[in-house]
């Protein structure tokens, strides 16, 4: 029957009827036929020989988040003693990414001789990247990051003393807000399980979840800017607690993610940042301006708000999984080229999000949010039984080999135990298929002038930390940039810093196991 919490979410996440909460295929090693999968929201995506694959394919820097939800840890079965407390799977999971550096790294030689590199400064970072190797960076994405449930009363010592106790631990990028009102601000208005008791979809109730999985309140106000649910938003922004976070994380450096806040506390935010021109970073985005009414919600980006963060010198990443359907995600045509969206839930769908992100940034680079292992889902195949539905004008099946953009190198399919997988008929199963999805944008129509910011996305994530931590970005090198360059200030490209090497950068979700 498979896990009914897993049938639940992909169903939820990729639309498909509600049959499939039944079961799915679960078979591992070696046959792979149950996982990974493009659908799979509750197997593992991000194993170590994918992930390598990945990084031969140019991926360069890589945000580890640790994260949980509590009511969702409620209906799983839990190890002996443990509990479902936000701060207690973060420690797990950062233990965990800290085990699989020096496995690693013992099955390559010896300490600090491992590709998976965890990095704590951004020279560190640079250093780790134009070898080749890949730079890891440890973050958190939980509703309640030390203990800031929404009635939490912390002082501001106690917040400083919890705050240095994970950047002593190497974390360097953190989420304020995820899905909950929390002691910081406000989140969201985005989901299907947020507003009041009532408020829930009939399926939750009719399963008897509602009772075991109330929706996380959020206090709504009516909003111009948005479509979902009544054009409404979060009337919650943020706190002064928020705030003083928000300054403590500046005064030591650390990357602000934006993601998950709702209008309100991410402008608040944004003019904090703004007052002394500190970088911020939207690491798994939407765009409203291209979205229809159940993605026009304020977890998605207005055009206004990419503008200032670009402003700023940050970096915006589109999430891979942009919407489920043709009326999810328009077609983008204020880019160079114009793919017409066709085949919806797929690459297809990708790629319109990050045309939008391409042009808006006006030379800026553009990472890739996967929230792999994460909630989001991933990409249905364009082709196969699982395709999307055939349409006029639609590109034909990439081919294999291909030569990865980012490196040069000649890549076939991907093998994993006894399966094969094939982009065009498995869609995106797995991280290592990142340099495949980057050859079918290729194959639908963007050249590498479009797909220069994606190629810079990595040198781009160091910039804005060095801003973060006060350091210069290196000076531009003279002459042209060398190929696979990475592009990602905010700057035209033409004047960009590059790595010696190509470098892509993407954004996960729990631990790398």
């Amino acid at each position: 029957m498979g896990d009914i919490l897993g049938n639940v979410a992909r169903t939820m996440i990729t639309k498909q009827p509600w049959s499939a909460v039944a079961g799915h295929l679960v078979g591992g090693y070696p046959q792979f036929d149950g996982w990974p999968r493009w659908d799979s929201i509750t197997h593992q995506s991000v194993h170590e020989d994918w992930l390598r694959r990945a990084v031969d394919g140019g991926l360069r820097v890589l945000v580890m988040l640790a994260v949980n939800n509590e009511p969702l840890c409620e209906l799983a079965n839990k190890e002996p003693g443990r509990t479902c407390d936000d701060m207690e799977a973060v420690d797990l999971q950062l233990a965990a990414a800290r085990a699989m550096e020096a496995d690693i790294d013992r099955r390559s030689g010896g300490q600090g001789r491992g590709w998976y590199r965890i990095v704590e400064t951004p020279q560190e970072a640079r250093e780790v990247a134009e070898s080749g190797n890949l730079a890891v960076v440890l973050g958190i994405e939980v509703d309640y990051m030390f203990g800031a449930r929404p009635d939490a009363k912390i002082s501001e010592p106690q917040l400083e003393q919890r705050l240095d106790r994970y950047y002593a631990a190497g974390v360097r990028h953190i989420f304020p807000v995820h899905f909950g009102d929390n002691a910081f601000g406000g989140t969201a208005f985005s989901l299907d399980l947020q507003g009041n008791a009532d408020d829930v979809p009939a399926w939750w109730k009719a399963a008897g979840f509602k009772t075991i999985f109330p929706p996380f309140p959020v206090k709504l106000e009516a909003s111009t800017e948005y479509t979902y649910r009544g054009s409404v938003r979060n009337v919650r922004g943020l706190t002064p607690l928020g705030a003083t976070l928000v300054r403590m994380v500046i005064d030591r450096g650390m990357l602000i993610d934006v993601d998950h806040m709702s209008q309100r506390t991410r402008a608040d935010t944004l003019a904090i940042c703004e007052n002394v021109g500190y970088p911020v970073i939207s690491g798994h985005t939407g765009f409203v301006e291209i979205s229809g009414s159940e993605k026009a919600h304020e977890g998605n980006l207005l055009a206004s708000e990419v503008e200032r963060i670009q402003a700023l010198g940050g970096l915006v990443c589109p999430i891979v999984h942009q919407g489920s359907s043709l009326d999810d995600v328009r077609t983008w045509r204020g880019g160079r080229h114009t793919v017409e969206h066709t085949q919806p839930d797929t690459s297809n769908t990708f790629l319109q999000g990050y045309s939008y992100a391409q042009t808006y940034g006006r030379g800026a680079g553009v990472g890739i949010g996967t929230d792999m292992n994460g909630f989001a889902g991933l990409l249905r195949p364009r082709f196969g039984p699982e395709g999307a539905k055939p349409a006029a004008g639609m590109a034909p099946e990439m081919t294999y080999p291909f030569i990865a953009l980012a490196t040069g190198k000649e890549m076939g399919r991907s093998v994993v135990g006894q399966k094969v997988f094939d982009l065009n008929t498995d869609g995106l199963a797995h991280i290592g298929m990142l340099p495949d999805l980057i050859a079918d944008l290729e194959n639908q129509g963007l050249d590498q002038e479009d797909l220069a910011p994606l190629m810079g996305s990595a040198e781009q994530y160091v910039q804005v930390w060095e801003r973060a931590v006060g350091v210069r970005p290196r000076a531009t090198h003279a002459g042209t940039p060398a190929a696979g360059a990475v592009l990602l200030d905010a700057s035209p490209i033409a004047s960009t810093p590059q790595f010696d090497d190509v470098g892509i950068a993407g954004i996960v979700d729990l631990p790398l196991l």
